[in-house]
């Protein structure tokens, strides 16, 4: 699981570093550095795409909440 954690930073600061895009590995992108706490254990999902080589190339998150009550329409 840690190493998985570190690829999925890797990943996601690549793209921040890209576009001049700050980071904060405390706050907003924490989720990041404990994937099982923050998607797997709550119920959540997270996928990490490696290529052919084994190298994380992408990752996908969703998140899972409850339906909001009351009728559709």
């Amino acid at each position: 699981m840690q190493r998985d954690c570190a690829a999925a930073v890797d990943v996601v600061r690549e793209v921040y570093e890209e576009y001049h895009f700050t980071w904060d590995e405390g706050d907003y992108h924490a989720d990041l550095y404990d994937l099982k706490r923050y998607y797997l254990d709550a119920g959540h999902k997270f996928w990490l795409a490696e290529d052919a080589d084994g190298r994380a190339v992408g990752v996908v998150a969703l998140e899972i909440f409850d339906g909001v009550p009351g009728e559709v329409g």
